[in-house]
């Protein structure tokens, strides 16, 4: 994958992404990795690795993997954080904010027409922005729980809760609380 958007003259490297994935099917196995990077237009990188493997059974597959992103954009805490950042002031372009998560998790076809999913994810952050000009790390756990009803080969309803546990930098994610529970129900058309 590659692409140039940078509109910046003279500079091809400013505002470009480019990434591949690697990936290898053996039987009921499979492993991938890859690599992808984004410039924003002061040429600024944000990359992101990843490595992950999957086991499908007869009705059930199991997964897991580990991303790493190191991010120099300022993209992630701008976008994580509850709060205003000032640029310059609050540290986001250049900081180095690491992000290190390993996940997990199974899919299960418990009859035709239901699936269940259950995941875990953790993210260890450290330069993350967390306001006032500091940096700091800390930590985020993910617990996932969906499921899916088919009511037909198109149309499906679908429900998930899911859980959230911050400490440290990460609070700036919810800020006031240290955990959030979500709820949703759905329904779906696939066409």
């Amino acid at each position: 994958m590659g692409g140039f958007s940078g509109q910046v003259p003279g500079h091809l490297g400013a505002g470009n992404k480019i990434g591949f994935t690697l990936s290898y099917v053996a039987g009921p196995s499979s492993v991938a990795a890859g690599v992808q990077q984004s410039s924003d237009n002061s040429n600024h990188k944000q990359t992101r690795c990843n490595a992950d493997t999957v086991y499908a059974f007869s009705t059930a597959n199991v997964y897991i993997g580990y991303l790493h992103s190191k991010d120099d954009t300022g993209f992630v805490d701008s976008a994580l954080v509850q709060q205003p950042l000032v640029q310059g002031v609050d540290t986001l372009k250049g900081s180095g904010r690491v992000d290190n998560g390993p996940f997990a998790g199974v899919t299960w076809q418990a009859i035709h027409a239901l699936m269940l999913t259950g995941a875990a994810y953790y993210d260890h952050m450290s330069n993350a922005a967390i306001g006032n000009g500091l940096l700091g790390s800390g930590n985020r756990y993910t617990f996932v729980a969906p499921a899916e009803y088919a009511l037909s080969k198109r149309t499906e309803v679908y429900g998930t809760v899911d859980f959230d546990r911050v400490s440290g930098a990460a609070s700036v994610e919810l800020p006031g609380k240290n955990s959030q529970t979500g709820v949703a129900l759905g329904l779906r058309t696939i066409f």
